[in-house]
């Protein structure tokens, strides 16, 4: 590459963001709410969520960042609504050709223990590595989410094959009541 006369500039790095939330950033019952306000009046929006639409949102910020001037961006995704996953997001960077560093965010106590809307179903081995991990918007019980969880679980073999969908030992926790 000829540069001589030019003025070469480094990509911006993007390193937290929300791209799902482009799609309802002009919402005007949300304006001046604050952030919990803010956030409560766009949880009932975000739990219609679904794979497709975390895609297209995704394709659309990832879009704006590179117009911008940004070559990597880093999403914290924390809603996993309707059967959403890291993968639709990661599928539109692919497409987009953005260097994308996708993580997951979270916020894990319900409003029965002092935080917000989301709750946290995990699965762990005894390492305490994670096996399966669930969340779910509001108030949602806690036992019902159990059978998502196991079903979520994969263990993969040493050279390959097809992952095992049942652990060997299972240890549990039980859900606590937001009843005092």
């Amino acid at each position: 590459i000829d540069a001589r006369g030019k003025v070469v500039l480094p990509g911006l790095v993007n390193t937290h963001h929300h791209l799902f939330q482009s799609l309802t950033r002009t919402l005007s019952a949300a304006q001046n709410t604050g952030l919990f306000g803010w956030l409560s009046t766009h949880y009932p929006i975000w739990a219609r969520l679904n794979g497709e639409a975390i895609y297209v949102t995704a394709n659309l910020a990832l879009t704006e960042l590179i117009l911008s001037g940004c070559t990597t961006a880093s999403d914290h995704l924390y809603l996993f609504p309707n059967g959403a996953l890291l993968d639709d997001e990661i599928r539109a960077a692919r497409e987009l050709g953005i260097r994308f560093h996708p993580c997951r965010g979270s916020m894990s106590l319900g409003q029965s223990r002092g935080g917000f809307t989301t709750k946290t179903h995990l699965a762990c081995e005894q390492g305490r590595k994670t096996l399966a991990l669930v969340i779910t918007a509001g108030q949602r019980g806690d036992s019902p989410q159990f059978i998502t969880v196991l079903e979520r679980i994969k263990v993969y073999r040493i050279g390959g094959g097809r992952p095992r969908t049942r652990p060997t030992l299972l240890l549990a926790d039980k859900a606590y009541t937001s009843r005092g």
